[in-house]
This record gives C-alpha cells, sequence and structure tokens, in this order.
C-alpha cells in the first residue's frame, strides 16, 4: 500500500511538473529577466503550493505575511526551501545561473522571475546587488 502511495503522489508530480512546463512557456515566456506581473506571480505561487502540497509538505506561517516589499535572507538547507517560501509569500529567488542550464528546471526557475548570479564572476555580487534592487523598486520580494 504505502508503495501504491509513493508512485501515485510520483505520477501526479510530474503531471504538475508537465503543467508547470506548459504554463511557463505560454503563461511566463517573457519572464526570464524581468519582474513578474500580479496574475504571473499568483500562478507561480499558486503552482508551488500545490507542489508543496504534492510531495507532502506542512507548511505553517507564523505571523503575518508581510505587506510591503522584502529581502529575505534564509538559511537555504534543501530544495524544500524553494516551495516552503514562495506558498507563503510570492517571491523571486536569487539562484546560482548553472540552475538556468538544468533541463526542465532551468526552464521552470527562468520563468518564474529568479535572478540568477554567476559565482565566480569578478563583479558577479555587484550585478546581482543592482538586479535585486531594480526588481525591489518593482515591488518584487527577493529571497537569497
Amino acid at each position: 500500500m504505502k508503495t501504491f502511495r509513493i508512485l501515485r503522489r510520483l505520477l501526479i508530480l510530474l503531471v504538475h511538473i508537465f503543467t508547470g512546463l506548459i504554463k511557463t512557456l505560454i503563461y511566463l515566456r517573457n519572464v526570464e529577466g524581468n519582474t513578474p506581473n500580479v496574475r504571473q506571480k499568483r500562478m507561480i505561487q499558486d503552482w508551488l503550493s500545490r507542489a508543496s502540497q504534492i510531495i507532502g509538505l506542512r507548511i505553517h506561517t507564523r505571523g503575518e505575511v508581510p505587506t510591503e516589499t522584502v529581502l529575505v535572507v534564509a538559511n537555504h538547507i534543501s530544495w524544500l526551501d524553494i516551495p516552503a517560501i514562495a506558498s507563503a509569500l510570492p517571491v523571486s529567488f536569487l539562484s546560482k545561473s548553472e540552475i538556468r542550464r538544468w533541463p526542465l528546471v532551468g526552464k521552470l526557475t527562468g520563468g518564474s522571475g529568479t535572478l540568477f548570479i554567476e559565482r565566480g564572476a569578478r563583479d558577479a555580487a555587484s550585478r546581482a546587488a543592482k538586479d535585486m534592487a531594480q526588481h525591489m523598486r518593482m515591488r518584487q520580494n527577493i529571497v537569497i
């Protein structure tokens, strides 16, 4: 029975990822490097929230979710941080540029408004800071 539940969840997750890719290609194709609009942010947040439910995450939020633009600094423990944080707050993440080249994940992250930093590049930190500042001026929350 446990094996059946795991396989069922995996199948549902694969379908969810596939639909996320389709939505990215249709509705979020112009987002990479830009700030998602309100409707796109909601779509991304809903997709990540549903992904969290599918994989069995139980997310509890304490306190009030900020209404002003915020910079979230998180101690990144695992990939589960991403759907957990993004389920509670519409955000863009700062991520290493290598992820952009990963199959499937690269397309999903780019389409979700993720900012990329090319680690090891001489001016990477200053470029990332400028990108983050520009996104925050456009009322986009950022997670680093």
